[in-house]
């Protein structure tokens, strides 16, 4: 049983904790992992569980959340076990929930904010005891409160158990007029009749005829509904502009609850006043306005004065078309003229727009637009201005809100096209005449430029389209062209993901790619120069075609030696060279190699990915990586496959022996290092050597202790992981060096800088020690960043605590010497970078921040200091990998 407390022992609990939050280092790191302190140790929770849902993330005693745990619309309630690491910290488990009224309905403050109390069931907690928290509709936030008596000191986790809702009732309405600011006639918020309540449906208000243009929005009863207005999607709280013609006008909201079924619709009859002649004669507002060539932001509004937009990169014209509101007002447009508060003052070079015909603009090389209508009311002295700032693209958008529209746009493309896809559903035809190949629902043999390459991608930040095709048998995307950006789509339901046929210099970056009949990504015939990266790949080989069963890898680079075109009935170029393998996180469900390079193949990376290799079933040699091609690198890698199952070696390293293929055989070397594995104490050689090729391994590990061991007559272990200078990606390069002689603490103003030696920019140097690094696999696809002459180094943040500042100096130190208080130091989260790779450069992020806000900073000057600062996007926040 949970032990019983009065209400004042519970109250003065919280209010004590509360007050404790303006004390400690640790106040501001509510949102991220635990610093390694040894005086916050004690205070994180070891165990945390609840009786249904699934907690995301899964529960990290270094994150104290937010956590959120989604639960059925049925579940009324939720059991709770936590447990704090020392028995001596005080455990209080809460609900921060809204201070309801005795009808149920939320309380205001003063400023018409929601009030909350922190104190809903509160129950202090006993080791093995079981909470019970109950829960309504929506967000319901569950706080652990843990406070050490001894130290006092605390630490609060937070878990958002979110109960699926299935009301779609609204908690208001609300309506504007938005001709009050400018005619002050009549009030500025329309009167519902009835008052709302959410039981009824229909109401009616009244605007003056000034008021052309209301906003209408509605308060629904969670941030997960949606509403509809007049057909419109709107968010919670946020209006949306409608324009009235005089008489009445139905406002139509249409609430769809989080479960997307449920719907409730509310009716809004608003009435505008009809105009007096007076009115009319001074009526300077436009009744429509519509630009051809260009798209703007937002939907025309009469009473919206102002509009930006965009063109596309190729277009040479807009169409300008708009009417006046009323009969007998007349229309010029020209360049505005501003006073000095930026108001506009009238117009030059003005020509005269007549109303419902198209005005040509010609578009100059500037890459911008700036023009304004101005209209003159009949009684020829009142005026009202629209502006107009149109800005041309980089690219010229094409979208693709239909599969044929989707087809169509791949066939044309044209450099320096960007096809935004509608994220939706697409199910592809393959034919000539659909998709323009009878092996592929999606298809183009056009190329971009350089310069100027085609991009592909989702029209929706987070919200994938899905491609896939109506039998399952043929590609899904099949690209035999070049200078490619295809990004943020999911592909699934065809015999292979992504084909690349003679293809080069393309980017496959940011896709999911699931649930194929046989292969993921498919790069050959002469595919070259390509990159793959951070995709995320699995369940492939699903339903393979007779006698070649054995297809179901993640990844194929390359031809089998049988399709080359020196073969007697091949057709393929084997000339596959440079392309690069980075960042992906491969399985599970790969029934297959997650990576095959084949003969014929130059210079392939397979570098930072993760790879589950729990479901692979290879046929050859049950390894996740077999290479067979030349100068192939394989290096910090995680692998996961803690089943032990099917696994014999993760790499296997071959030769291809046919008449025809002469170059796959002799000294060529194939480098394997720095990988991390988990193997579920699998006795295997992590790497064999099965041809004359030389395999050098260094620095690999197994997080399984069991002994690192390869085999194989090719194996060279003298290898030595490469040392690298780190390249700001400046117009000027500098490299990244490691203050040295190291300081003296003695000497050090710590008012200025740490005691730690700092990282300054240099000009780059091979020479220079202090200027090679290394980079050492920490798991999960991160690194830590080594002194290339002293591995117990690692470069970080001045301080674990460097979330919430602009920026921070970066040091390098000995976690067991300079900072004895780190209980853990391999999981010092801010001792890890993740790095992001962007063609040939890379953003190291920090571990340290959950939000991947802070990143490695250089500086465009020589002898500037190198920081961890919040991510702007500069040049010296990319770095370009010089091996040494």
């Amino acid at each position: 049983m949970l032990r019983s407390k009065s209400f004042f022992f519970i109250f003065f609990s919280i209010i004590s904790l509360t007050l404790l939050q303006g004390c400690g280092d640790d106040s501001g790191r509510k949102k991220g992992p635990v610093t390694d302190y040894a005086n916050y140790t004690d205070l994180r929770l070891s165990q945390l569980g609840f009786s249904t849902g699934t907690l995301v993330p899964e529960f990290d005693p270094d994150y104290t959340g937010i956590y959120s745990l989604m639960l059925e619309s049925d579940v009324a309630g939720v059991d709770i076990t936590a447990a704090p690491a020392d028995e001596n910290v005080q455990l209080l488990i809460a609900k921060k929930e809204l201070q309801l009224d005795d009808n149920g309905n939320p309380l205001l403050d003063e400023n018409g904010n929601n009030l909350y109390t922190s104190a809903g069931e509160a129950n202090i907690i006993e080791a093995g005891e079981v909470d019970t928290k109950s829960l309504h509709n929506g967000d319901n936030i569950i706080e652990f409160r843990l406070y050490s008596p001894e130290t006092g000191t605390f630490l609060i986790y937070t878990v958002n158990a979110h109960r699926l809702n299935s009301d779609a009732k609204l908690l208001g309405l609300f309506v504007s007029n938005e001709g009050f600011v400018t005619s002050g006639e009549g009030t500025r918020v329309l009167t519902l009749t009835p008052t709302f309540d959410a039981a009824v449906r229909d109401y009616a208000a009244t605007v003056p005829y000034s008021g052309c243009m209301l906003t209408v929005g509605a308060r629904t009863n969670s941030r997960y509904a949606s509403v509809e207005i007049n057909g419109h999607s709107a968010l919670h709280m946020t209006p949306i502009p409608l324009d009235v013609e005089e008489g009445d006008n139905l406002v139509e909201l249409v609430s769809t609850a989080e479960d997307n079924e449920s719907t409730e619709t509310y009716r809004i009859t608003i009435t505008r006043t009809e105009a007096t002649a007076e009115q009319l004669a001074a009526d300077a507002t436009l009744d429509s306005m519509e630009l051809v060539n260009a798209d703007l932001t937002r939907g025309f509004g009469c009473l919206t004065d102002f509009y930006q937009g965009a063109y596309n990169n190729d277009v040479t014209s807009v169409l300008l078309n708009a009417t006046p509101s009323v009969t007998g007002a007349t229309m010029r447009v020209g360049t505005p003229e501003y006073d000095d508060d930026d108001v506009y003052t009238g117009i030059t070079d003005a020509v005269t727009l007549a109303a419902g015909t198209p005005l040509d603009i010609a578009l100059a090389a500037e890459s911008e637009l700036n023009r304004v209508i101005e209209v003159t009311a009949s009684d020829g002295t009142t005026i009202k201005y629209y502006g107009l700032s149109l800005s041309r693209r980089d690219t010229n958008w094409v979208t693709a809100e239909t599969v044929e529209e989707l087809q169509t746009a791949l066939l044309n493309a044209e450099p320096n096209d960007e096809i935004f896809v509608l994220p939706i559903t697409h199910e592809g035809v393959a034919s000539l005449e659909t998709s323009g190949h009878v092996d592929a629902y999606f298809y183009s043999a056009q190329s971009g430029t350089a310069d100027h390459p085609i991009t592909l991608r989702g029209a929706v930040t987070g919200a994938f389209p899905v491609l896939t095709g109506s039998d399952g048998t043929k590609d899904v995307l099949r690209l035999d062209g070049n200078y490619w950006v295809v990004n943020s789509l999911e592909i699934t339901g065809g015999r292979n993901g992504v084909v690349l046929d003679r293809a080069s210099h393309n980017t496959i970056e940011g896709l999911s790619v699931h649930h194929v009949n046989e292969r993921g990504v498919l790069l050959r015939n002469g595919s070259s120069n390509n990159t793959i990266r951070r995709n995320h790949i699995s369940h492939t080989g699903l339903s393979p075609r007779e006698n070649v069963e054995a297809f179901g890898e993640a990844i194929v680079v390359g031809s089998s030696a049988d399709d080359w075109s020196a073969a007697p009935s091949g057709t393929l170029d084997e000339k596959d060279y440079e392309n690069r393998i980075h960042n992906n996180l491969i399985g599970p469900g790969v029934l297959a190699e997650a990576v095959d390079i084949k003969e014929g193949t130059q210079q392939t990376e397979v570098k930072y990915n993760i790879l589950d290799g729990s479901s692979t079933g290879s046929e050859e040699e049950g390894a996740l990586i077999v290479v067979k091609g030349l100068s192939a690198e394989i290096s910090h890698n995680d692998v996961i496959n803690t089943s032990a199952s099917h696994l014999h070696h993760l790499l296997v390293v071959k030769d291809v022996e046919r008449d025809w293929v002469t170059d796959s055989s002799g000294s060529d070397i194939i480098d394997f290092y720095q990988n991390i594995s988990d193997l579920g104490g699998a006795e295997i050689a992590l790497a064999n050597s099965l041809g004359e090729h030389t395999v050098r391994v260094a620095d690999n590990f197994r997080k399984d202790a069991v002994d690192v061991s390869y085999t194989g007559q090719g194996i060279d272990d003298s290898f030595q992981t490469p040392a690298f200078q780190l390249q700001a990606g400046t117009e000027n390069p500098l490299c990244l060096e490691e203050e040295r002689p190291y300081p003296l603490v003695e000497e050090v103003d710590t008012t200025l800088r740490p005691t730690l030696p700092l990282i300054y920019m240099r000009a780059c140097d091979t020479s220079v020690s202090a200027q090679l690094w290394r980079l050492v696999q920490a798991e999960e696809g991160y690194v830590r960043i080594v002194p290339a002459d002293d591995d117990k180094r690692v470069l970080v943040p001045a301080s674990p605590s460097f979330v919430g500042s602009l920026s921070i100096f970066a040091v390098t130190m000995n976690p067991e010497e300079d900072f004895t208080r780190i209980i853990n130091p391999e999981n010092g989260f801010y001792m890890r970078w993740l790095m992001r790779h962007d063609e040939d450069e890379v953003i190291f992020i920090n571990k340290g921040d959950w939000g991947r806000r802070y990143v490695l900073s250089g500086s465009d000057d020589v002898d500037g200091t190198v920081k961890t600062a919040i991510n702007t996007g500069a040049d010296f926040q990319r770095f370009r990998l010089i091996p040494q």
